[in-house]
């Protein structure tokens, strides 16, 4: 329960329980409940029946059941226009007799038991500032108190007439005793203080009309008292009665005047305070190069900001009135649920950022970063969206792409040159079997004239070269930079492949690198260059981060099935293992597994080349020690013929 809700509960429910109390004394014969404490006074039953409706109403709207009350005061502005239909002679079916009629004869009650104009006028006010209070519109719930304040006052001007005797009166006019004024009085404060409980005051302390809306109900009641202090002197015989009506009149046009006077310089000073805030808001708004776009819940573009007439090259006058919609290509489903959400989308936890397509007024198209606040202006959402041109950004990520993969490249090369001793050996050996075994056919066919020995010898001439010419040609595919070919392969042959790259460079890992590929793996769908470039670079950082602690390496490839649609590769050895938050950073640039000597190059590539074969890079530590990278590339079993994938390069 809000503070102050007691209160208000406790004003509201006295008002009912007093307003009961009338009909009460009417059931039950009770001069005294039926007058409010004075048994010579009988208050008018309809006015009391009507006034109770009223105030249930109020009880109504305290639950939280604002429909339900709008409904309810249907009931006593029915009774209102009923009385209205009296005085002005268009209906008379005796309406001051409805409520025990037999006993409003018999006692004479004032004006025949029709409710005088007097309370008709408190009562229409307070069905008037209730339907206000009870609106779904917070503009209209604000002018509940200001009407609220002014019932207060009349129930105080009618009960100072009451009170003078010397002012001649109508019974149709004045008919509430003193204690018959308590309970429109506690209504009119009950509506007061729920108004500003319900809609509490949004302005700055330090605003001119900070003081001025706390204190508008007691300025509405304070505007009678000059009236009230006149009757005063008029009851005591200072005054006469043109006097007391030329002072009263004279007083309520000092009163307006002096009011006005104090609007209009503090409105003054507001504006020039909004001005200049407006002006440096302005000036901060053209500065800030993110376009600021502020949307209704309509979507309905509101504010186009300088820097987004100038990224959308269209003017603010062409972009406000129009959905903001129309400013995007396309849109994700993350920018559309922050248009669609109010205040709750900052909740701990959530997203205000998302990635689209935004399009020119020339129809040429950039990528955009959404940030969306939302805000609340006169009890409508308001979304203010700030956008960011990416496309310089996205230019330099693809352009540091391209220099990590040429930079990938040269060391590849690197690395091969600086292997060119061992490269040569290799080859030096099939080379020198091939000259050994031309020797011994030319020597065969010279002396022996054995043809079938002959040619026994040149097939291994040619199968060692057709070795040497292997190794070469391995070795150029490797160092190719090419676009992404997709094809069958066998894995194991691709694993095996790159294995046989990596001993060839390095005589270390003869006895350290261990594959394990079953025969039941099924053939993938891979760029085989590419696969083998990863391969080679997760297996060269494990067996360099082994040999960093001294231990002697041990590296295994294995294969396996994951799922229908994947096959799953993983490169598991006994290093030191990985970095604390690796595997959640992995494939980031200056990412590495080898902590400050690396700088992360070569990961970024593998998991960019990984993706494009809509697989997963990730990495793990094992429990026995050592790190673990496993990769995914998709089986060519789920790919049918007609289908053909061929995902972007890694550079994309």
């Amino acid at each position: 329960m809000k503070p102050g809700s007691r209160r208000v509960w406790a004003m509201t429910v006295i008002a009912a329980l007093m307003s009961a109390t009338v009909l009460l004394g009417w059931v039950l014969d009770s001069p005294a409940m039926r007058g409010l404490g004075n048994p010579t006074l009988a208050l008018q039953p309809l006015l009391s029946f009507a006034f109770l409706l009223v105030v249930i109403a109020m009880l109504i709207l305290l639950v939280g059941r604002r429909a339900a009350a709008r409904l309810f005061l249907l009931l006593p502005s029915a009774l209102l226009l009923l009385v209205l239909a009296h005085y002005t002679g268009l209906l008379d079916i005796g309406i001051g007799r409805l409520l025990f009629g037999e006993a409003v004869t018999r006692l004479q009650v004032r004006n025949d038991g029709v409710p005088p104009l007097g309370g008709v006028s408190l009562l229409t006010l307070h069905i008037a500032a209730l339907f206000l209070l009870s609106s779904p519109k917070a503009a209209l719930r604000r002018w509940a108190m200001p009407l609220a304040s002014s019932t207060l006052a009349a129930t105080l001007l009618l009960v100072t007439f009451t009170l003078t005797h010397q002012i001649p009166v109508g019974a149709r006019f004045v008919g509430p005793s003193t204690t018959s004024a308590i309970p429109p009085l506690l209504l009119s404060a009950a509506i007061i203080f729920h108004g500003r409980i319900s809609d509490p005051i949004q302005a700055f302390a330090h605003s001119p009309w900070y003081m001025l809306q706390r204190i508008a109900p007691a300025i509405i009641i304070l505007t009678i008292l000059p009236s009230l202090l006149l009757l005063g002197f008029r009851e005591a015989g200072m005054l006469a009665d043109s006097e007391l009506y030329y002072l009263m009149a004279l007083s309520n046009l000092l009163v307006v005047s002096i009011l006005l006077v104090y609007v209009i310089v503090r409105a003054t000073e507001q504006n020039r305070r909004f001005a200049a805030r407006q002006a440096e808001l302005d000036s901060i708004l053209t500065a800030v190069p993110d376009a600021l776009i502020v949307t209704g819940h309509d979507r309905i573009i509101r504010t186009f900001s300088a820097a987004a007439q100038r990224l959308w090259g269209c003017t603010a006058g062409e972009a406000c009135g129009t959905r903001i919609e129309r400013l995007f290509a396309r849109t994700t489903p993350e920018f559309e649920a922050m248009l669609d959400m109010g205040s709750e989308l900052h909740t701990p936890g959530s997203s205000n950022v998302a990635t689209t397509t935004g399009r020119r007024n020339d129809g040429s198209e950039f990528p955009a970063e959404v940030r969306v606040g939302v805000a609340r202006q006169d009890g409508e959402v308001v979304h203010a969206a700030f956008v960011r041109d990416l496309s310089e950004r996205v230019s330099l990520e693809d352009q540091v792409t391209e220099l990590g993969l040429q930079l990938m490249q040269l060391s590849r090369q690197n690395a091969m040159g600086e292997l060119a001793g061992d490269i040569a050996h290799e080859i030096n050996q099939p080379l020198a079997a091939a000259s050994n075994y031309a020797s011994a056919a030319a020597h065969v066919l010279e002396n022996q004239n054995d043809h079938a020995k002959a040619v026994a010898l040149l097939k291994e001439i040619s199968a060692q070269v057709l070795r040497a010419g292997s190794i070469i040609r391995k070795l150029r595919s490797f160092l190719a930079h090419r676009e992404v070919e997709l094809h069958r392969e066998n894995l194991g042959e691709v694993i095996r492949d790159a294995a046989n790259l990596l001993l060839v460079g390095s005589r270390k890992l003869q006895s350290s690198l261990v594959v394990q590929v079953p025969a039941s793996i099924p053939t993938v769908y891979i760029d085989r260059v590419q696969i083998q470039q990863v391969l080679v670079n997760i297996v060269r950082n494990a067996f360099e981060a082994s040999e960093q602690v001294g231990v002697e390496p041990r590296i295994v490839i294995c294969a396996r099935e994951a799922g229908e649609d994947m096959v799953e590769v993983e490169v598991v050895d006994n290093g030191p293992g990985l970095p604390a938050d690796f595997a959640e950073r992995l494939g980031e640039r200056f990412a590495s597994s080898k902590g400050v000597a690396g700088l992360g190059i070569g990961l970024n590539i593998s998991r960019r080349i990984v993706e494009a074969h809509r697989g997963t890079l990730t990495a793990t530590n094992r429990s026995e020690g050592g790190a673990s990278f496993r990769f995914t590339v998709p089986s060519a079993k789920a790919f049918t013929r007609a289908e053909t994938p061929v995902p972007p390069t890694p550079s994309s």
